[in-house]
């Protein structure tokens, strides 16, 4: 709406790449439990699903897990 300024929002994905599996991971700390209302527990099912439709065996997956979290994250 005219007049009104628009607070854009950020965070940081901290990721991981597993250079034996060619899978690039959200980096999480082993005793962090995620609830669905989190930003990072969004984050991890899109990477998680990404690797399991796209299996990159020619190409390192890096490029395409980042594209694929800019293209298709949504958080509520």
């Amino acid at each position: 709406m005219p007049g009104q300024s628009v607070e854009l929002q950020s965070f940081v994905i901290p990721i991981i790449y597993n250079t034996n599996g060619n899978m690039t991971n959200m980096m999480l700390d082993q005793k962090s439990q995620l609830s669905p209302s989190q930003p990072a527990f969004a984050v991890n099912n899109l990477l998680k699903r990404f690797h399991d439709f796209n299996k990159l065996n020619d190409q390192c997956s890096i490029f395409p897990a980042v594209r694929e979290l800019l293209m298709n994250l949504t958080l509520s």
